[in-house]
């Protein structure tokens, strides 16, 4: 009886050191933060050296195209692309990126089964499938390098996109993280653990910091929505475009209060809704300034609650970081007076709401695995002190000792290379058409040569103040019969000349027609024909109806050959990687039997 029992106890104890020994082959990239893994790389992008960051994301990018990690590199590589100029490789790059995102969106519901996993090892060990404000950045993004190269029926698709994204977030999210609390809640050593008041009060004082940012609800980019407000506002092809304007510049000016240019803008796409025109030159200058906030792993010693006993464990959380120093203006000045950029959005603020919404959920799921994981190890433990063997004692110990280690990592995985925030102003175009845009801080200075008359947007990215800017123009509209820019303001005003820029504009024009006189609002403004107005309003609500339905039709209609085959090999990757888990499990399987075999042998 003792030898059997002796028997089953040595089983038990090869077995445990199997597992811990197996959960020590995790590949090193689980047991090192990204942050970790990306800070040499980042050290170049900081220092102005683009091409050298360009270079080695687009590698990294590429080695991990088949990995779990693949959508947060392909995502930098983006972001290193755009910055060192090479704008369309960057297109090309966000559009890989938003077909791995439109696929994970596709299959939201595999994302709790993946999750739960998580807490049975590493988190940063599950596919990556990004932020929601990174979802929506991308689509934003896409948007905006389309108005560049001029591709407007692509910028409305990526634009509708953006306001697809931010408006299903809530709803899929609140769903999912619903649904993980109740997984959560079957544990019983886990909820214990999570609800208790000492480690409670040890991780809540890790986010201290996400309370001194503004609050933004709802996934809500304020950027992007300002982008989507004056896209529509002097692209309306109806009013239900300038109605989207309407709502858009209303959204962006309820987070940004003090900026006097969206406020006039605001102003602007309710006058042309209510079926006025305005034909005022003016050029938009938009600054993408600085850089975005990022996750850095913390550990705690939390005193842990577990059967009866309190454990001591060391635990590794993500916590939200900002960079400092993102306090850089642009003046634009022109031959009639100058004016100075001011904020509309600040990542920090939209990336840490999209963070504080999900910090429970993610500090939960740690607590739970750890306590898991702790719990498993403490039974080991009491096996291995059953089996009176001080080898077994001390392999085992360390065994599960580092496979504790390999697992405790926190998830810092995110989009780094975005912005610190956007800016705006906006100023009546010089009749010689030149630009000087000049950084308050760095004091780098590009003179800029206009386009014809009409909207026109200057687009400035800057990393650092000091460091190269670039510098994008684009049309937004063509106008009609433009008037004289003005009455100049003086340069030597700075503060208050901008209030007054602001105020002596005309406001921003109408959209041209551009040949599209059929439309029925066009129509009806344009010969106010009393007769025909129930008829043509009948037309309009057919029109808001498709229109309504269009963002999701067209980005299905958008989606080219090219995104179709990123998604087959995604699909391929899975099937493969599926495959390879099983492999694995049939022959651990058989080392096990092996080993059983052996030792009832002796």
């Amino acid at each position: 009886m003792n030898n059997n029992r002796s028997k089953t106890l040595k089983l038990h104890v090869f077995k445990v050191l199997i597992v811990g020994l197996a959960l020590c082959l995790i590949p090193l990239s689980g047991c090192k933060s990204y942050k970790g893994q990306t800070n040499d790389i980042k050290a170049s992008y900081q220092q102005g050296q683009f091409e050298k960051a360009k270079d080695a994301f687009v590698k990294q990018a590429e080695k991990k195209s088949k990995t779990r990690d693949a959508l947060v590199w392909k995502l930098e590589e983006a972001s290193a692309l755009r910055t060192a100029n090479y704008l369309k490789e960057s297109t090309k790059a966000l559009e890989e990126a938003d077909a791995m995102i439109s696929e994970f969106e596709e299959k939201a519901d595999t994302r709790l089964g993946q999750e739960t996993i998580s807490a049975f090892t590493n988190p940063a060990n599950i596919t990556y499938e990004g932020w929601t404000s990174e979802h929506i950045m991308v689509s934003t993004y896409l948007a905006l390098n389309s108005i560049i190269a001029g591709e407007t029926d692509k910028a409305r698709v990526y634009l509708n996109k953006a306001y697809q994204r931010q408006r299903d977030a809530v709803e899929k999210n609140a769903k999912r993280i619903e649904k993980e609390q109740e997984e959560i809640a079957k544990q019983e050593n886990a909820s214990s653990a999570i609800s208790d008041a000492g480690v409670s009060s040890k991780v809540s004082g890790l986010y201290g910091g996400l309370d001194k940012l503004t609050p933004i609800g709802d996934y809500v980019n304020p950027f992007t929505s300002y982008l989507r407000g004056l896209f529509f506002m002097y692209n309306a092809a109806d009013s239900a475009d300038l109605e989207t304007a309407v709502k858009s510049l209303q959204q962006t000016s309820a987070f940004a209060k003090d900026n006097t240019y969206v406020q006039k803008d605001l102003e602007t796409a309710e006058k042309l809704a209510n079926g006025g025109s305005l034909q005022q030159s003016v050029t938009y200058v938009i600054f993408e300034n600085g850089q975005g906030p990022y996750l850095e792993q913390v550990r705690v010693d939390l005193p842990l609650p577990i059967s009866g006993g309190i454990y001591p464990a060391n635990v590794a959380f993500p916590v939200f970081k900002t960079y400092g120093n993102q306090n850089n203006r642009l003046k634009a000045a022109t031959e009639n007076g100058s004016a100075e950029t001011q904020l509309i959005s600040s990542m920090d603020d939209v990336f840490g709401a999209d963070f504080n919404s999900e910090k429970n959920r993610i500090t939960s799921r740690i607590i739970a695995g750890v306590v898991i994981k702790q719990a498993a190890s403490i039974a080991a433990n009491q096996a291995l002190d059953q089996t009176g063997n001080a080898f077994a004692k001390i392999g085992g110990g360390l065994a599960l000792s580092a496979a504790q280690t390999a697992l405790n990592v926190a998830d810092t995985r995110s989009w780094t290379l975005l912005p610190g925030n956007f800016q705006v102003c906006c100023i009546p175009t010089p009749e010689n058409k030149t630009l000087k845009i000049t950084e308050s801080s760095g004091k780098q200075s590009e003179t800029v040569q206009l386009s014809d008359d009409g909207i026109n947007l200057v687009y400035v990215q800057s990393v650092a103040p000091g460091l190269k800017m670039n510098v994008w123009t684009a049309e937004l509209a063509k106008i009609e019969n433009s008037v004289a820019p003005a009455e100049s303001v003086s340069e030597s005003a700075p503060e208050e000349s901008v209030t007054n820029v602001s105020e002596k504009t005309e406001e921003p024009v109408a959209v041209k027609a551009e040949e599209k006189s059929a439309e029925p609002v066009v129509e009806a403004q344009a010969e106010i024909v009393v007769e025909t107005a129930e008829s043509i309003e009948n037309k309009v609500v057919e029109e808001v109806k498709t229109l309504e339905e269009a963002p999701i039709v067209s980005v299905k209609s958008e989606e080219n050959k090219e995104a179709l085959e990123t998604e087959l090999k995604a699909l391929k990757f899975e099937t493969e990687a599926l495959e390879k888990i099983k492999a694995e499990a049939i022959e651990e399987s058989k080392v096990l039997e092996s080993a059983k075999a052996q030792i009832a042998e002796e």
